[in-house]
């Protein structure tokens, strides 16, 4: 089940990996158009306000018309994984997700989706229990969180977050 979020001023979804997996199976891959949509207005939205122009500048229709160009698909494949680091940068929570994870999930499996939507989805989490931005950040400028970033066993995040 998807759960509606705000994280610095956008609207966001918060959506299981499983979730993700399970709609794509049954729309026999449609539903993951929508969801790379999705993702992708919700990364430029978050960019938007922390005034970080590469991500601002996304458009996410064109990377969904992306991924049906042979070679451009691969370069939109390799961009989302990016932005997914540069999100988690601009909340504060430092850049976990793994591009080298995320490749070998889309070679040998495809499921790369999935790894995305569990960090975002974390990363939303970590963004809810107390970490705020105090001020939109400069192009460029590096956030500080406003608290201490959670850790032990209150972290969500499951196998992927240390």
């Amino acid at each position: 089940m998807a759960m509606e979020l705000q994280v610095a001023g956008v609207n966001v979804k918060k959506q299981s990996a499983w979730a993700v997996l399970g709609l794509g199976i049954i729309t026999f891959g449609i539903y993951l158009f929508f969801w790379t949509y999705r993702v992708n207005r919700e990364m430029r939205d978050i960019g938007a306000q922390y005034n970080d122009t590469e991500l601002a500048e996304v458009k996410p229709g064109l990377s969904v018309v992306a991924m049906f160009i042979p070679i451009v698909n691969l370069v939109g494949l390799h961009r989302i994984g990016t932005r997914i680091q540069r999100v988690q940068r601009l909340t504060g929570r430092g850049a976990d997700y793994s591009l080298g994870l995320h490749w070998l999930l889309a070679i040998f499996t495809g499921l790369w989706f999935c790894y995305a939507q569990h960090a975002l989805s974390t990363t939303y989490d970590w963004f809810h229990m107390g970490t705020t931005p105090s001020t939109p950040l400069m192009p460029g400028q590096v956030p500080v969180p406003a608290a201490a970033a959670p850790s032990g066993p209150q972290v969500p995040g499951g196998p992927f977050v240390n």
